[in-house]
């Protein structure tokens, strides 16, 4: 393609650009990531072709969940769907009589898609021991397609954390945190979980969110939800940012999210209505009351946490997870916004637009009614992670050179040696910037987070959220909250006619 020929759609000009002019920086951290989770991959598909299914070398179920979703639920729910029977139908509604199909029908169709990839000329040692053990690789095939949406997550949160950022690096942190994060490479790269393949699709729909495609990013986040239910929770931010500019735009915005997600639901909300809707609201599930600590098997909801309390504090924790608590912090989270970016342009609050969906992917983690397993953990690190790319902090001068706001950590830093702090300075020259805010200590905090959570008991995972759900908050209310409030007070003063004396 001549170099002055033009595309006729912004984006894909946008990626034609960028694959003309390459980020060598990028490609320096990304390949070796492919690399790894090719890897992983690779030994997860040799040991599943030699044992029938994931070995979980003797991990303790309560501290680190290695499901068998995979072998039992996937692969029997794209068989029964190539060879003819739709979903929400009894052969691919239930196994064993059990309703198990709760995802929306376009998960079945994504992982079908890739069933029918030749990806065995990926892997010619597999295909070799498939030969010799007399065994096909439709697993393979299937399985391939967690590690292909797990990568493109991947660029797209470089992407976006570019977007948010000016600097070179921090996005590149960003990326080594999310893809190198215990949490996805082995319940995403390892395990093939359900999760990284709407994962894509909602960071996807917030980057074109943040920049000002609205109706794009509208149709990929109905799509993320038609993958799971669980991605809707920015519809209705982008909703809002529709109706800043009218009544009819919030009705356009409306009629695209109905139309994407009834031509994705055909035929089976004319067939079977009661089930479809049944199945996509069973995966949601409903509020309920525990008498005694769920069943390891179960999802963990948040009211878990008030068993290791003492009465009435168990009560009340019940109580207000009882009554949905997420919608009530949703409309707050929106109104919020309203109040705060009604008179200005969309580039001008794609900090606050972060800040609403990590607060809103935290409500949904932390309070949903149903309850969530480790591994839905992954479709919230990319909010969490994206999050330290906006943040900043105060600075303070140490001989010449800029520190966090600690003030222990500027006495250490004026202790060191010249030489040293010359190569902070070094630093600072070639504007990496990491040490000039408290990003680093966000990307720090998250790591040692997802850590813990991969290697904590399960009843625990929901105390490390609400801590990071309230320094969020707290951060958000002094942000763009009072500290935005006193700079709004400052320039209407400043506006007010001065009254000359006498």
């Amino acid at each position: 393609m001549p170099p002055e020929q033009q595309l006729p759609w912004e984006p894909l000009q946008k990626f034609w650009n960028w694959l003309r002019h390459p980020d060598w920086l990028f490609w320096a951290v990304f390949i070796p990531i492919v690399v790894l989770k090719l890897g992983i991959f690779h030994f997860a598909a040799s040991q599943y072709l030699i044992y029938g299914h994931h070995p979980y070398f003797n991990m303790d179920f309560e501290v680190v969940e290695a499901y068998s979703d995979f072998t039992y639920y996937y692969m029997n729910f794209v068989r029964a769907f190539v060879q003819g029977n739709l979903p929400y139908t009894e052969t691919l509604y239930t196994i064993e009589g059990v309703q198990v199909y709760i995802y929306p029908p376009l998960f079945v169709y994504i992982l079908s898609a890739f069933y029918f990839l030749p990806t065995e000329v990926l892997f010619p040692d597999i295909q070799l021991t498939a030969v010799l053990l007399a065994r096909n690789l439709d697993f393979l095939r299937v399985g391939f397609a967690f590690i292909v949406f797990d990568l493109a997550a991947c660029i797209v949160i470089y992407a976006t954390a570019k977007r948010l950022t000016e600097n070179r690096i921090i996005p590149l942190i960003a990326l080594l945190v999310f893809a190198l994060n215990p949490v996805s490479l082995w319940w995403g790269n390892y395990l093939w979980l359900s999760t990284p393949i709407h994962t894509f699709f909602l960071v996807l729909g917030f980057y074109l969110m943040i920049r000002g495609n609205l109706r794009w990013a509208l149709v990929i986040v109905t799509v993320a939800t038609m993958v799971k239910q669980t991605a809707g929770l920015l519809i209705p931010v982008i909703w809002f940012l529709e109706y800043r500019q009218g009544l009819r735009q919030l009705l356009i915005a409306i009629g695209i999210t109905a139309t994407v997600g009834i031509v994705l639901s055909m035929p089976y909300l004319v067939l079977y209505p009661i089930t479809y809707i049944e199945a996509l609201t069973a995966g949601i599930g409903s509020y309920r009351f525990y008498d005694e600590l769920p069943a390891m098997t179960h999802p963990i909801p948040v009211s878990t946490l008030a068993f290791f309390w003492p009465e009435p504090f168990k009560a009340i924790v019940f109580n207000l997870v009882y009554l949905a608590i997420p919608w009530i912090i949703a409309l707050m989270s929106l109104w919020i916004i309203s109040y705060m970016i009604s008179e200005q342009s969309l580039s001008a609050y794609r900090e606050q637009l972060l800040l609403i969906a990590l607060l809103l992917s935290l409500s949904a983690h932390i309070f949903l009614s149903r309850g969530i397993f480790k591994f839905y953990l992954i479709a919230l690190l990319p909010f969490l992670i994206l999050f330290g790319a906006i943040l900043k902090g105060p600075l303070i001068p140490v001989q010449g050179l800029s520190c966090p706001v600690q003030s222990r950590g500027a006495k250490y830093m004026a202790s060191l040696p010249s030489w040293l702090l010359n190569i902070f300075d070094r630093f600072q020259i070639l504007n990496l910037g990491i040490f000039n805010n408290i990003t680093t200590w966000w990307f720090i905090l998250v790591g040692l987070a997802s850590i813990s959570i991969f290697a904590i008991h399960r009843y625990l995972t929901h105390a490390i959220l609400l801590v990071l759900f309230l320094l969020v908050l707290i951060y958000g209310v002094y942000q763009y909250g009072w500290k935005w409030q006193k700079q709004r007070n400052r320039r209407m003063q400043n506006k007010e006619p001065k009254i000359k004396a006498g």
